[in-house]
């Protein structure tokens, strides 16, 4: 299946080349996770990413169980930081 993903900010650069806006479309096999697709997209794993789906938030808690379907709108944000 093809799903829709977006890395915000500078995850930006683990996207494929070709990539524009920060977006690409990747396929993937119908049972991948969220978790799995941070695996794939070569994020860093010990991150706390901010993951919506069709701009629903997905717990980190449900990630490795939430369900995922074609032309899904997946958008991955890395840890923010203030002062």
């Amino acid at each position: 299946m093809q799903l829709n993903v977006k890395l915000v900010g500078t995850l930006g650069r683990f996207l494929p080349a070709g990539s524009t806006g920060n977006k690409t479309q990747i396929e993937v096999d119908d049972s991948i996770s969220i978790a799995n697709l941070i695996e794939l997209m070569n994020l860093p794993a010990d991150k706390p990413y901010m993951v919506s789906v069709n701009d629903v938030l997905v717990p980190a808690s449900q990630r490795q169980s939430f369900s995922v379907t074609e032309s899904d709108n997946i958008k991955i944000i890395p840890p923010l930081k203030g002062g």
